[in-house]
């Protein structure tokens, strides 16, 4: 990204700021400020570097690769309830106010289930 900045704008890069004393909506006056390239605000952030080229990958434990199935189901098995319950409201439409628990009662429920201890 630092390259980037350095060849779309040398070393300078303009700024806009509201609130300065020759900022307006529409102005063509800018302050300018000096960019220093190997600044760690312009390195490019994780989705923007490029693949690496070691292509392998590491292992996971048998237990650790059985939990992450587990988790995959689950989070499969809730993705499939929740996409049941938005065909059944493009289908049939919201339900009454009457049929519905309010939200309040929902978390007192959640909050008042007991929770496994945390070491």
């Amino acid at each position: 990204m630092a390259e980037a900045l350095s060849q779309n704008f040398g070393p300078w890069v303009c700024l806009a700021l509201p609130g300065s004393s020759e900022w307006s909506p529409g102005a063509r006056t800018v302050d300018t400020v000096e960019v220093d390239a190997s600044s760690p605000l312009l390195e490019p952030s994780m989705s923007e570097q490029p693949p690496s080229a070691d292509h392998s990958r590491q292992q996971m434990e048998p237990t650790t690769a059985d939990a992450v199935r587990a988790y995959a189901a689950r989070t499969r098995e809730n993705a499939d309830q929740f996409a049941g319950v938005l065909e059944d409201i493009a289908a049939n439409g919201l339900p009454s106010v009457a049929d519905c628990t309010p939200w309040e009662e929902l978390r007192e429920a959640h909050l008042a289930r007991p929770r496994p201890a945390v070491a």
